[in-house]
């Protein structure tokens, strides 16, 4: 099964591909960042570009990071309505707790020895991956 992770931000979106498979009989999975991609400002193209990408990567679903702490409803207000456009246009899309994906990722990236700048252009993609990452805990 192949899952597309998205970390959704107002201006970037941070976009992975994840993919299930046996070790041994057991079930594991990598994952993968992908280039992010710009948000466009309106809420059913960035849906809509999601849903072109999850194609483009033989996705059978989608997997959108929503933001579960305090002091940001709006964030995930807005991650939600993206989740439902998505399934509006047919996609078995899942809602996963993003919380912390991003120090998470910003931490991993210092410590292999990236610049500030490397590291901004990949934060949302490595996101994204973490997002996959506690899809699959969750549902393997």
């Amino acid at each position: 099964m192949r899952i597309l992770g998205v970390d959704w931000g107002g201006s970037r979106i941070g976009i992975a591909i994840g993919e299930e498979f046996l070790v041994e009989g057991k079930p594991s999975h990598v994952c993968a960042p992908r280039s992010l991609i710009q948000a466009s400002g309106t809420l059913k193209i960035d849906a809509l570009n999601i849903i072109k990408i999850a194609k483009e990567e033989n996705a059978t679903a989608i997997a959108i990071g929503v933001p579960e702490y305090e002091g940001d409803e709006k964030g995930a207000k807005l991650t939600r309505m993206i989740a439902q456009l998505c399934r509006e246009q047919g996609w078995q899309t899942h809602e996963v707790n993003e919380s912390m994906t991003t120090i998470e990722s910003h931490d991993a990236l210092k410590e292999i020895g990236l610049s500030a700048a490397q590291r901004k252009s990949r934060i949302d993609s490595e996101s994204a991956c973490r997002i996959l990452d506690r899809y699959f805990s969750e549902n393997l």
